[in-house]
C-alpha cells in the first residue's frame, strides 16, 4: 500500500510512512503582531503565570 509519489531510496532512519517532506518546527514561530506573544519585546519580557 505504497504510493510511489517521488522515486526516493529507502532510509533506513525513516519509517514507510513517513511523508517525504522536510520535518516542521517543533516550536511553532508565534506572529510578532500576535497579542499575548511572549516574545514581544517589552518592558517586563517575565511571562506572567
Amino acid at each position: 500500500m505504497t504510493t510511489p509519489a517521488t522515486p526516493q531510496p529507502q532510509d533506513p532512519d525513516r519509517t514507510p510512512a513517513d511523508p517525504v517532506e522536510p520535518l516542521p518546527d517543533p516550536i511553532p514561530k508565534p506572529d510578532p503582531d500576535e497579542p499575548g506573544n511572549p516574545q514581544t519585546p517589552g518592558p517586563d519580557p517575565v511571562p506572567v503565570v
